[in-house]
C-alpha cells in the first residue's frame, strides 16, 4: 500500500469500533453526582440508623466536615476528597492540609498528589463521571444476552 492510498475493506467488517457503535456517555449534573456520592457514605458509614463511622458524621451534617482533620486509606476517605473539592469548593492545597495537618508547607505538594489520586479513584467508579468504565460482562451474563437477542424468554427464578 502506498502512502496516501486508502486502504478498501477486504473482509467486510471493521478492523476496530468506529465512533458511532459506541453510546455516548453524558455526565450527571453536579448535583446529583453529590447525591450519589453522599449516598455512598451512608451505606458505608450507618447501619441500622446509627453512625458505624464518625467520619460520615462530619461528612454529612457539617460543611467541611467541620474543619475536622481526616486520614486516607479507605473508600469513605476518598469519597471525603470528592466531597470537600465538589460540593465545599475546597482547594487540594487544603484538602491536603485536612489529611495531613503536620506537612510542612515544602510536603504538602507531594500530599496534593495524593488527594488527587483519592479523587480520581471516585471519578473512575463514578457512574455519572465520563471516566467511569463499567466492568465487562461475565460469561454467564453474555450468554444470556445472546439467548435473549435471539428470542429466547428469561424465567424468573
Amino acid at each position: 500500500m502506498r502512502p496516501g492510498e486508502k486502504q478498501t475493506n477486504l473482509g467486510g467488517c471493521r478492523p476496530e469500533k468506529a465512533k458511532n457503535d459506541t453510546v455516548p456517555r453524558l455526565a450527571w449534573p453536579k448535583e446529583d453526582k453529590i447525591r450519589w456520592v453522599e449516598s455512598r457514605i451512608r451505606e458505608l458509614t450507618i447501619q441500622q440508623g446509627k453512625y458505624v463511622d464518625q467520619r460520615g458524621k462530619w461528612l454529612l451534617e457539617e460543611k467541611a466536615a467541620g474543619d475536622r482533620k481526616l486520614a486516607l486509606g479507605d473508600k469513605v476517605a476518598d469519597y471525603a476528597v470528592w466531597l470537600l473539592k465538589e460540593r465545599d469548593g475546597l482547594s487540594w492545597h487544603q484538602i491536603a492540609y485536612r489529611f495531613f495537618p503536620a506537612a510542612t508547607e515544602e510536603e504538602i505538594e507531594t500530599f496534593e498528589s495524593r488527594v488527587r489520586r483519592a479523587y480520581g479513584r471516585v471519578e473512575r467508579n463514578h457512574p455519572g463521571s465520563k471516566q467511569f468504565k463499567p466492568r465487562p460482562l461475565s460469561k454467564e451474563d453474555k450468554l444470556v444476552l445472546q439467548a435473549i437477542i435471539h428470542g429466547a424468554i428469561p424465567i424468573p427464578s
